[in-house]
């Protein structure tokens, strides 16, 4: 798993379209400014370089929600999926798994 960057986001849009979502739908989905938010971060899974994964996460004021969680059909059962719903270690801002309705906290982000 790796984050995304503005210049990047043709890994994102290749995982949507891949995933039958059309390349407009895809570019308005992940555009620029979602990858300069603060308070988004974006995710790629890759297999031998390939995109084949992605996420995003969104912070709020103490909690973080983790959407758009996907894996296309081909990588599946293969821990890139496992990969996105474990915390890091480092203290960055980072998906983590939670039942729906329960917040996860979230470490600052540095600025």
């Amino acid at each position: 798993m790796e984050s995304v960057d503005a210049q990047d986001l043709g890994s994102l849009h290749h995982v949507a379209v891949e995933s039958g979502l059309a390349p407009e739908l895809a570019s308005q989905m992940y555009p620029p400014s979602l990858a300069t938010d603060g308070d988004v971060c974006l995710f790629v899974g890759r297999l031998d370089a390939r995109p084949v994964a992605s996420s995003l996460a969104i912070r709020s004021r103490k909690a973080s929600g983790v959407y758009a969680v996907g894996t296309l059909a081909d990588a599946r059962r293969r821990g890139v999926g496992t990969e996105f719903a474990q915390p890091q270690e480092d203290g960055e801002f980072a998906p983590t798994a939670s039942p729906i309705g329960h917040e996860t906290p979230v470490p600052p982000r540095p600025q």
